[in-house]
């Protein structure tokens, strides 16, 4: 049953460490929620490290550094109760495989991007595996790359999703 996931404690993991994917684990991680976010970039996964962190400005949480775990694609070798895919619309086809090696059958996948169809596509990559549609209401931007520093712009985020596949 789709509503048996919520029962335990699930493991997050956003593909994506730009200004939307970071923020996203942000808010994860002070729920405290097990997230991990994956960057491809080595830079920001060494200077968050040496930073103890990943930097939000935010006018709702106020500056704060939030101790999320940061990883390359090829470093994660756990299984995802939730993947959140926030990175370019070209770059979804990249993640499939990483997506095939974090999932399991429980696996609920959704991506937050600017291109239509994405979900349609998952769906029809991963048939066995919920897809959900998901809109992301919120406006961050990458601030400092050295600092790994985020700006939350509005006053609230909020993310909607959706089970269109009936799963």
């Amino acid at each position: 049953m789709f509503t048996d996931i919520f029962k335990k404690k699930l493991k997050y993991l956003i593909i994506g460490a730009g200004s939307t994917g970071a923020t996203f684990a942000c808010f994860l991680h002070s729920a405290k929620k097990d997230v991990t976010l994956i960057s491809k970039y080595e830079d920001i996964i060494q200077n968050a490290k040496r930073n103890n962190g990943i930097n939000l400005k935010s006018n709702v949480k106020g500056d704060k550094t939030y101790k999320v775990k940061i990883k390359t694609e090829k470093d994660y070798n756990e299984k995802a109760d939730v993947i959140i895919l926030c990175i370019r619309t070209p770059d979804i086809l990249s993640a499939i495989p990483l997506i095939q090696k974090a999932s399991h059958k429980k696996t609920i996948i959704t991506s937050i991007s600017n291109g239509f169809g994405i979900s349609w596509a998952l769906n029809k990559k991963f048939p066995n595996l919920s897809v959900l549609d998901s809109n992301f209401v919120g406006k961050c931007r990458w601030f400092d790359r050295e600092n790994v520093e985020y700006l939350q712009l509005r006053e609230y985020c909020e993310f909607n999703f959706a089970d269109k596949y009936n799963k």
